[in-house]
């Protein structure tokens, strides 16, 4: 598996399990190419992909 990520938030007595599985290296690929388009011609600073994906007010 190229890509196996799993978030478990859990409770004394119950969890939730949330997995993600990427069967192809494509969308690292995609996403940081997005990632360098939209940090071209900008300011100096710190930022998230959560600038990049546009997720911010």
């Amino acid at each position: 598996m190229i890509g196996d990520h799993m978030v478990i938030p859990a409770g004394p007595s119950e969890r939730i399990e949330l997995n993600h599985k990427a069967e192809d290296r494509t969308i690292y690929a995609n996403g940081a190419a997005r990632a360098v388009l939209w940090a071209y011609g900008q300011k100096a600073g710190l930022y998230s992909m959560v600038d990049v994906l546009g997720l911010t007010d």
